[in-house]
């Protein structure tokens, strides 16, 4: 999914090459792995989107908040689901819009196939 990610990049298709690049980094956090691993110093540098960052630009619990919007969820749902207030959620998913550059729907792609399970307060 990460060379995908670089071919869709090379390509232009810059929105879908971050898409593809978040998708690859749950991907590889689930499975306890690194996206390239091997790949550090000047090799990183040619990669495109910034594979090994993109879920990095987001703190734990805006995370949480856009995997269960990615899921479905209202953001009363999941206010009451991770204990704040609506106002929080909202502003968490602002920032995430933001950072990714997507709107809701585009977190249904980013997150597919991705089991992300949010627990916790999100403080």
């Amino acid at each position: 999914m990460a060379d995908l990610s670089d071919a869709r990049q090379r390509l232009g298709d810059s929105d879908e090459a971050r898409t593809l690049a978040f998708r690859a980094q749950v991907l590889a956090e689930q499975c306890g792995t690194d996206v390239r691993p091997g790949r550090t110093g000047d090799d990183a540098e040619d990669e495109g989107p910034a594979v090994g960052t993109v879920l990095g630009e987001l703190s734990d619990a805006q995370r949480r908040v856009a995997a269960l919007a990615a899921a479905g969820h209202t953001n009363r749902e999941i206010s009451d689901k991770l204990h704040v207030t609506v106002s929080t959620v909202e502003q968490h998913l602002t920032i995430v819009y933001r950072k990714l550059r997507v709107r809701r729907i585009g977190l249904r792609r980013v997150f597919e196939g991705a089991s992300t399970a949010p627990r916790g307060p999100v403080g």
